[in-house]
Parts: C-alpha cells; sequence; structure tokens
C-alpha cells in the first residue's frame, strides 16, 4: 500500500472515530451540532437538521451558507475564512424559507493536518420571546408603580444597602435613582429628622429578624417639600443572605384627608357640646344603632359606657313613652318620613326631657332603611309625648302635661330652699305691650307676616 492510500485510510478512520464521538454527543443534546470544511457539511446531528426543517441526509456535502440568512452570510463567510473562533447570534433560514434567531459557537478543530470547524446552534426564538414578555412584564410594572406613585426596593439587612430600585423615585423623594443604588446617598437620609428615631427603631427590629415591617413616615425632598410615605418591608432569604423586599407608597394626599376628616369630626363634636345636641344613626333592618358623644351625655354616660346605644335607651327612657316611641320610629321606616318628638328619659335619678327629629333614607339597590338625625335636651317642654311643631298630635299617643310638671318642679325647688315660688308673669300680648304681637298677628308663622308688619 503506497503512503497516500495508507494516510487516507488514516484520515477516514479519524473522521469515523470523530463522528462516533460527536453522535454520542449531539444525542444528548437538543442543539444542533455540525461539522464542515471550508463550508461543506461533513457532519450533522439529527437536532440540527430538524432545527432547520431538512431530514438528516438532505445538508450532507451542502453549503453552510445555505442555512443563514442572505444578510447574515457576509458575516459568517468572513469569520470562517478568518479562523475566528466564539459565540455570536445570527439568524437562521428553514427550508420553507422563513428565518428565526439563532446562536452560534464555532471552533476550529485540527484533524490529520487539516482543519476543520465545529459549530452548535441554539434556537433563540423561545427565549427571545420570554425576554420580550418579561421586557413587556417590567414595563407594565413600572407603569403601575410610577402610576401609583409608589418604590419596589430590595436591600440587604446586615448593611441596609440598596441593590435594587425602580418606580416613581424621582417623583416621591426629588433625586436620582443611581445615588441611592451607588451608595452615594442613604434612603435614612431622607427621613423626616422628626420621624428618624422611629424609622431607625423599625430598622433595627426587621434586621433582627422581624417577618414584616409596616411604618408610615415622612420623608424630605430636595426642594425641601414633606412627603408622607408608606413603608411596607417583608424579610427574605436569598441563598445566605438576608434581604429586605419592600413597597414604599406615597400616602401624602390621603394623610391629608385624614387630617381634613379629623378636623371636621372635632368641629362638629365641638359643635354638638356647645349646642348641647347629639346625634345619632339606626339601621332598623339590621338593629344597628350608633351615637355620637353628645348623646352619650344626654344620658348622663361617657363614651366608655360597655353597654351598648339600644340597651342604654330602652333602660333610660320613660316605661310610659317608651311604646309611642318605638311605634313612631318604626313607623317613619315604613313612611321614609321622620316627624320630630319629644320624650321623657332618667338620667340620675332624675327626668329629663329630650327631643329628636331627623330624616329617613332608602338605599334604591338593597333597599334598606337608615335614619339620620339628632336629639337635644328641652328644659322647658310645652308639648307631650306625640306633639308635633306643626301642632298636630299622633293619634294614640298621651296628652302629657309637661309644663304643669315644670311648675310642680320649680315649686318643689322654692321651699326647698326657704323662699316663696312666684310664678313667672303670663304675656297676654295687650296691644302696646313691649314685646308683644298686635292681636290680629297672633298665632300666624314668621313667614306669613307681612313684610311692613
Amino acid at each position: 500500500m503506497s503512503v497516500q492510500a495508507r494516510r487516507k485510510a488514516q484520515l477516514l478512520e479519524e473522521v469515523r472515530e470523530l463522528e462516533e464521538r460527536l453522535e454520542r454527543l449531539s444525542a444528548a443534546t437538543a442543539e444542533g451540532v455540525f461539522v464542515h470544511e471550508r463550508g461543506r457539511i461533513l457532519y450533522l446531528n439529527r437536532s440540527g437538521a430538524s432545527m432547520f426543517g431538512f431530514d438528516h441526509g438532505e445538508l450532507l456535502n451542502r453549503d453552510i451558507l445555505e442555512l443563514a440568512a442572505p444578510e447574515c452570510r457576509p458575516a459568517i463567510l468572513a469569520r470562517i475564512a478568518s479562523g475566528w473562533e466564539g459565540r455570536y447570534e445570527a439568524n437562521g433560514l428553514r427550508k420553507d424559507g422563513s428565518t428565526f434567531p439563532v446562536e452560534l459557537r464555532a471552533r476550529n478543530v485540527a484533524v490529520g493536518g487539516s482543519t476543520i470547524r465545529a459549530v452548535t446552534a441554539r434556537d433563540l426564538t423561545e427565549r427571545r420571546a420570554a425576554d420580550r414578555e418579561l421586557r413587556e412584564s417590567w414595563e407594565r410594572y413600572r407603569s403601575i408603580l410610577e402610576n401609583l406613585r409608589a418604590i419596589a426596593y430590595r436591600e440587604r439587612a446586615a448593611d441596609r444597602r440598596i441593590v435594587f430600585l425602580a418606580g416613581s423615585v424621582s417623583e416621591i423623594v426629588g433625586c436620582d435613582p443611581v445615588e441611592l443604588v451607588s451608595g452615594s446617598l442613604r434612603w435614612e437620609e431622607l427621613v423626616h429628622p422628626d420621624d428618624r428615631r422611629e424609622f431607625q427603631a423599625e430598622a433595627a427590629r426587621l434586621a433582627a429578624g422581624a417577618p414584616t415591617g409596616d411604618l408610615t413616615y415622612r420623608v424630605l425632598r430636595a426642594d425641601g417639600a414633606v412627603v408622607w410615605v408608606r413603608d411596607m418591608a417583608r424579610t427574605t432569604s436569598v441563598g445566605s443572605e438576608v434581604v429586605l423586599d419592600g413597597l414604599v407608597v406615597d400616602v401624602t394626599l390621603s394623610k391629608a384627608t385624614e387630617q381634613e376628616l379629623r378636623l371636621t369630626r372635632d368641629v362638629l363634636l365641638r359643635t354638638e357640646e356647645l349646642a348641647r345636641i347629639g346625634s345619632w344613626s339606626w339601621e332598623p333592618d339590621s338593629v344597628r344603632i350608633t351615637w355620637s358623644p353628645g348623646m352619650y351625655r344626654h344620658y348622663g354616660l361617657s363614651t366608655d359606657e360597655a353597654s351598648s346605644p339600644a340597651e342604654i335607651a330602652l333602660r333610660a327612657i320613660h316605661a310610659d313613652d317608651l311604646p309611642c316611641l318605638r311605634e313612631h320610629m318604626y313607623g317613619a321606616g315604613r313612611s321614609l318620613r321622620l316627624e320630630p318628638i319629644e320624650y321623657r328619659v332618667w338620667v340620675g335619678g332624675a327626668i329629663r326631657h329630650h327631643r329628636t327629629e331627623g330624616e329617613v333614607h332608602r338605599d334604591p339597590e338593597s333597599g334598606s332603611v337608615r335614619m339620620l338625625g339628632f336629639a337635644a335636651r328641652r328644659r322647658s317642654p310645652r308639648r307631650g309625648l306625640g306633639h308635633h311643631p306643626q301642632g298636630r298630635r299622633k293619634a294614640g299617643s298621651p296628652d302629657l302635661d309637661f309644663g304643669a310638671e315644670d311648675a310642680r318642679r320649680r315649686r318643689a325647688r322654692a321651699r326647698a330652699h326657704g323662699r316663696r315660688h312666684r310664678a313667672p308673669p303670663r304675656r297676654r300680648g295687650a296691644a302696646g305691650e313691649r314685646g308683644a304681637l298686635p292681636v290680629a298677628l297672633r298665632g300666624r308663622a314668621l313667614r306669613d307676616l307681612p313684610l311692613d308688619a
């Protein structure tokens, strides 16, 4: 056998051994494996053939550039000619003419004095789709944070170093997020001095192993503005490191609304106290009664009273007035009209006279009824239970002479102090008497009086 024949046989044997090794390796991977010499395909695995839409035998001895999109062929040909090794991306061309992104890894292999090129190909279609979905998801997440005026963060629990930051950082705290992530500016420096001690205590509690944290405090913007934020954090372990994942939400508007509501409530409560009235609400369907502090004062109690408003009312309202009052209130729920009414209550062993009035509301969807009203104490009542300001008396209600009872109380107090009781003079309304109306105008409502009266 000549030297040339022996050399050729040796080369073929090496190629078969290489093919066997490549076959075993390529069968265990989903990547495409190609071996070519100056572009002519000597070997490929089945994954590579199916990736480009060919049968295994169709690509043998064909030019490998046929598997690349036309716009990528010059760059690939230059890499083959120069023997460049490494990883790069290109667009592959399938048998049906469609293109897809592919990652290529090229390496030169010396075989029997000649050089062949081994290339692995990985289809990037799914990864590109996942990257695109991740970017879109991130954009949605960022948009949500910006619309909510919120900041998402992750920081190391050991040194409070921020490693991730996203959201409305500039809008809320007025600084560049890069300053916070780089460590040139610490979040603690943004906290209002009056709230910093509480913030530090909460940070120490989380660093000590507390699972969650929730704190509302103020931060100072670079322009001097004060912003209220709510900081919610949760402790998480990432490998051997403990981190805090949290969300900072701008609550300045809700805080201002809360303070305004508190101020309005204080004004209303003070107004009730000055006017000596109390407000109430009642839902007949659920028998739920709500009282303001003024109502408790009417009954000589504090808001710390353990009994419910319903129990207090049933215990304190005069037994003779309770049936009529109950009928009056339930009747208002049916008629959706609540007329003013007066009744007696027991307070500290003495009788007090109360007058209540209000309005009735019905929910158009659920049909439930709710009454709102106020109660005031009457010092010298002149009408009995069921008597209304318009002069109408509810049918069946007792005609109680509250005026006579008040006169008896005055006489009893006068006797207790050893002095003679004198009844106040009765104004007869004679013509010309100071403060009296003319006889012709007596008994008429003010709106009916002539303008020149």
